[in-house]
């Protein structure tokens, strides 16, 4: 039986092709995402269920049955985080703490973040980073994407979700 993989922001630029691929290797698909700019055509997708639903209002039952999480929802770059910060804020850090949060009460023990590289802007070395690199972030979009990701390590350290 295939697993069931929730995508939100699965209607995104990432996250159209990444739903693609899931129903190519035979996965059934829950796409959560406001659908701002259409559906993609995924709803003629095969085992994809689309439910319009803004990140910053999930609910329990959107994770229910859901065996993992692509989350890749929220403000996706400077210029739209320098537009709005609290919304940023909201969209990156608040809602992605709240998503884990809703994946421990629901039993979902995978949960993959979309973040960005964005958050070593503040460096100035040309270097190649790696997981183990110092983290500067520069800017709402890049300190939102990093303080999102040291959310989800409490809540991964607290064993009961797994971050790939």
């Amino acid at each position: 039986m295939s697993r069931l993989i929730c995508v939100t922001g699965g209607a995104g630029y990432i996250g159209v092709e990444l739903v693609r691929q899931f129903v190519e290797r035979g996965e059934r698909v829950r796409v959560l995402d406001r659908f701002f700019w259409g559906t993609a055509d995924l709803d003629q997708l095969p085992g994809v269920e689309l439910v319009s639903r803004d990140v910053r209002e999930l609910r329990d039952d959107d994770l229910k049955g859901v065996d993992a999480v692509c989350h890749l929802a929220g403000l996706s770059n400077d210029p739209t985080a320098d537009l709005d910060p609290n919304a940023n804020w909201q969209m990156n850090v608040v809602a992605t703490a709240e998503l884990a949060e809703q994946c421990i009460r629901m039993g979902v023990r995978r949960l993959t973040f979309g973040s960005s590289g964005s958050i070593y802007d503040g460096r100035e070395s040309q270097e190649i980073f790696d997981e183990d690199a110092h983290v500067e972030p520069y800017g709402a979009y890049a300190t939102s994407k990093y303080e999102a990701e040291l959310r989800l390590k409490e809540a991964a350290g607290r064993g009961v979700i797994r971050t790939a």
